[in-house]
Parts: C-alpha cells; structure tokens; sequence
C-alpha cells in the first residue's frame, strides 16, 4: 500500500476501535494448499485478538475462515459484516478495480462480540441492522468509521495504487515478487526466509532478492525483520513482556530479537517499552 495510505490506516488503527488492514490477493488462491497453511497469521493487532495467536489450533482454524472471507468478498464483489468463530467484528470491502484482488477488513478491536453462529463451518455474516440491537459508544465509533472510511480509500487507491505492476499472467515473475511481498507481510510469524519462498514459488533465490529489492528498496530479510518488529511493538503495548513478544513475532532468539529491535528502531526493547509508558501517562 502507498505511504499515504498506511500513514492513514495507522492513525485510525492508533486513536479508534478499530484496525484497518490489506490483503493483496493477487493469484494467492492458486498457490499449493499445503504451502497456504504453513502460512497461518493474519495481521490483527487488536488486544481482543491477541489470544488467538496464542494457539496454533486457532491460528489454524482462523485463516482458513479468514480464507473464506476473501473469497466472498472476490466473489461477490460487495462488501459485508462478519462475526468469526471467536467473535471478532469485521467489515470486509472488496476494493473496486479492474480485477478486484484487494480487500480491506476494518476489525473491531475493542471487544468480541457475543453472537449466535448458526452454522460453525459457515461464514456468520451479518447486517447492519443486528448489529445496531447491541450498540455502545465504541461500536458506534466502529460503524460510523466502516460508513466513510471505504470512500476515502477508494479515492486513495485510484490515485496512488498502481496495480499494473502485475500480469495476468500467473508465471510472471512480478507476480510472484508480489505474491512474495504478500506472504511476508501476513506470514511473517511463521519460519519464512528468502530460500524457502523462492522454492515454493519456485523462482531463483537471487532473482527473487534481486527483484524484490528492486521493487521495493527493502531486501527481503529486513521486511521480514520490519514485520516482527511492528507486531512485537504491537504486543508490548498490549502488556506481553519482551521475552514473549519476541517468540510470538517469529523470533526464536530473544538476544537476536534485542539486537534487530535496536537495529530498527534506534532503541532496545526496554527502552523503547519505558518510552511508551512515559508518553501514555
């Protein structure tokens, strides 16, 4: 997504009950199964989600749902709201293109909600109306957000998202620079590196690294390093002490996770933890 876009997305994610984020799309349904579920997280930074991360079953159980999610919203194309198994809020939003591919999920991140399932395997999509039965001051700050905040973006990607970039082509290798891009930022937590997607999507490693970089002035160990350490910060201010931010974010060296965080962000974890804290209160 373009800077202006992200810069936007956080300071809503940052100062409202919600998180606001993408999901490029482009050909991800046509990459192996068995490659997609070694894939497991999706980017949730609200503290009602935080648990699910927690367990590898859940983690499991919640992409392939999220999965489902996506298609509908590809399929059909129109935006909808939808309570997951573990009463998570979403609105999810198809956003309009020539071959729509990307769509926006604005979470509820303030608390699950309480909501019947009719049917556990089936999506448990919802309309506006019900929603309005359980309305607190949050939750109208949420659907007054999912009723502007599309417009906004849609103005947004028609200015600045070139999505030309990739082929209709599914051997492209630019599509699969994208489709690398994709796994990093959404699977980051998992054990990913430059060899093992340059294998499963079956490109040359040094012509991945080369091209990604080009892409993106970014090689592909530091996205990966970038991601960790936004989602560790994520969960330090959500209380998880250092030791478990740094497992939960992909890390499986706390004395390495100190010095990437360092790295990128110019101060170590307990510092930067202590700063938060100080500009809180």
């Amino acid at each position: 997504m373009p800077s202006v876009i992200s810069h936007l997305c956080s300071f809503y994610n940052n100062n409202s009950p919600v998180n606001i984020c993408f999901f490029d799309l482009h050909n991800f349904f046509a990459i192996k199964e068995e490659f997609f579920l070694t894939f497991e997280n999706s980017r949730h930074y609200g503290k009602c989600c935080l648990h699910v991360k927690e367990s590898r079953k859940n983690m499991h159980k919640c992409m392939l749902y999220k999965r489902k999610k996506w298609q509908q919203a590809l399929d059909s194309e129109k935006p909808f709201f939808d309570v997951c198994p573990f009463g998570v809020l979403d609105y999810i939003y198809p956003i309009p293109k020539e071959n729509p591919c990307i769509v926006m999920f604005i979470t509820y991140s303030k608390e699950l909600i309480n909501y019947k399932r009719k049917n556990l395997n089936e999506l448990n999509t919802i309309n506006l109306n019900e929603l309005k039965a359980k309305l607190s001051n949050d939750l109208v700050a949420y659907l007054e957000i999912t009723d502007y905040f599309p417009s906004i973006i849609d103005a947004l990607v028609d200015k600045y998202l070139n999505i030309n970039l990739l082929t209709h082509n599914n051997n492209s290798i630019k599509v699969k620079v994208k489709m690398a891009d994709s796994f990093i930022r959404e699977s980051f937590q998992a054990d990913i590196s430059l060899t093992k997607i340059a294998g499963e999507l079956e490109i040359n490693k040094f012509t991945l690294a080369r091209l990604y970089k080009q892409y993106y002035n970014i090689t592909i160990h530091k996205q990966i390093n970038c991601c960790r350490i936004d989602y560790a910060k994520s969960l330090i201010t959500a209380g998880y002490n250092i030791t478990k931010a740094a497992f939960a974010s992909g890390f499986n060296n706390s004395s390495y996770f100190c010095r990437t965080f360092k790295d990128i962000t110019g101060s170590s974890p307990k510092k930067w933890e202590k700063s938060q804290k100080t500009h809180l209160s």
